[in-house]
């Protein structure tokens, strides 16, 4: 009778601490459920998100105000491709050099890069979709770009509207094509600004 007593109590021992050990888990996971990470923190600010079609000219902006290319490289497809305005390719300053040639993701980001070594930059966005799908929106996109130099402090604005599309690669949306569509009246499109920046490093 002892020796079942004894069992017993073991058992009912037993089954107290599961029942505490269960408890303290479940105590545990309260207090430290899982969620989200927020993006790291780059240069100071976080990442910006890509999860709706507006998303990479907030990516954009983020990159250019804060000098650096990182939000600005995710924010572009692998396939990009950028195409000028005709009067741009034909200016008489870049015509003798092909400056808009071959222009990928990796001619955007060497441009981007030389922009913002030489200059303090902001940018305005206002996209409008003309074409909305599922995993692809065509924007029609007006800008304002303020470069001050970072040397005399003299202040340039590039702006006019863009034909933007962007598409969803795997979760993000990414920007696939970017055409000049027009420059504004008195001043240059950011287009113009790309190529003569590309015209200091071809040979």
């Amino acid at each position: 009778m002892e020796t079942k007593r004894c069992i017993w109590n073991s058992r009912v021992r037993a089954a107290a601490v599961a029942v505490c050990a269960l408890a303290a888990m479940m105590v545990s996971a309260c207090l430290f459920d899982a969620r989200t990470p927020e993006p790291p923190a780059v240069d100071g600010g976080p990442i910006i998100p890509l999860e709706s079609p507006e998303r990479p000219f907030a990516a954009i902006k983020a990159s250019l105000e804060k000098g650096n290319d990182v939000d600005y490289e995710r924010a572009i497809s692998e396939d990009f491709i950028f195409s000028p305005l005709p009067e741009d390719s034909l200016d008489q300053n870049l015509v003798i050099k092909p400056v808009y040639a071959g222009w990928i993701k990796q001619v955007e980001l060497d441009v981007l890069n030389l922009i913002l070594a030489d200059n303090n930059v902001t940018v305005e966005f206002a996209p409008l979709p003309v074409i909305n799908e599922n995993t692809f929106v065509r924007f029609n996109t007006t800008y304002l770009l303020t470069l001050i130099s970072k040397v005399v402090g003299d202040t340039t604005i590039h702006s006019g509207t863009s034909q933007v599309d962007v598409r969803n690669e795997g979760g993000n949306w990414r920007v696939t094509f970017w055409k000049d569509t027009s420059a504004d009246d008195g001043v240059r499109s950011w287009g113009y600004l790309r190529g003569i920046s590309r015209f200091r490093v071809l040979p």
